[in-house]
């Protein structure tokens, strides 16, 4: 843990932090109530995507935020990635969220929350692509080739280049689940803005209820395309030119 900054590196060789990495740590400062390491790691990682205007998955350990000072983001500007790395951003603030109920920082980092969940790409079926940067993708599965898997192994088609990302079940999934938790966190802000809606009980259409319903449909749509009934298991992708299911092991 950089001790300037509160983001963690994944090794102690490492000069950067990533997203996807900061799950872990994150989880384990939540379990031991060490509230104010966790928040660190997320008001890093939003003030890093104002300074860069875009959600980065990397950044480094030493950003300089003093020019954010006087400045306004346009949340409308912010580059989002397709998939999968701007739902761990919102899943990271939801378990902080759970656990602290620290409903200030929700309010205050909402715009990057509604920027990554509103800019994610959904093709037809609610289908989203990898991110590409998945560690069981391309360089990453390329150190086991070819004498420690089996020989009808085949890495998952993927050629951004050509616009041809395959799409990702890991990245669909990633995202209704982050439906539910948006769900829960509207009607938790709800809920402290206007206690007298919530005197007696849940009302009957809360106001995160609208992500919930999105949140089934897409489930339907993921169960549609990627469920395999011969082999009793879902795809982990589907080919981006053919849409068939992604077999091999």
């Amino acid at each position: 843990r950089s001790a300037e900054s509160g983001v963690v590196a994944q090794m102690i060789n490492d000069r950067c932090a990533r997203v996807r990495d900061s799950c872990g740590p994150l989880l384990a400062f939540l379990r031991f109530n060490m509230w104010a390491q966790a928040r660190a790691i997320l008001d890093y990682f939003y003030d890093a995507t104002r300074l860069l205007n875009r959600v980065p998955d990397e950044v480094p350990l030493d950003l300089d935020f003093s020019s954010l000072a006087d400045v306004t983001t346009d949340w409308s500007t912010v580059e989002v990635p397709d998939s999968e790395v701007p739902s761990w951003v919102i899943l990271q603030h939801f378990w902080y969220w759970r656990v602290t109920h620290d409903s200030a920082l929700i309010r205050a980092h909402w715009p990057l929350l509604d920027a990554c969940l509103k800019k994610q790409k959904r093709g037809i079926d609610n289908l989203m692509t990898f991110h590409g940067d998945e560690p069981w993708m391309h360089g990453a599965l390329d150190s086991v080739f070819p004498g420690r898997v089996q020989d009808d192994s085949y890495l998952i088609a993927d050629d951004a280049s050509r616009d041809r990302r395959a799409y990702s079940f890991s990245s669909g999934v990633l995202f209704l689940v982050c439906l539910h938790a948006f769900a829960d966190l509207v009607n938790g802000l709800d809920r402290e803005a206007n206690p007298e809606h919530w005197a007696k009980g849940k009302p009957d259409h809360p106001p995160g209820e609208r992500y919930t319903t999105r949140a089934f449909a897409i489930m339907a749509d993921l169960e549609r395309r990627y469920w395999m009934e011969d082999e009793k298991r879902f795809a982990p992708a589907l080919s981006p030119v053919t849409l068939e299911p992604h077999r091999a092991p």
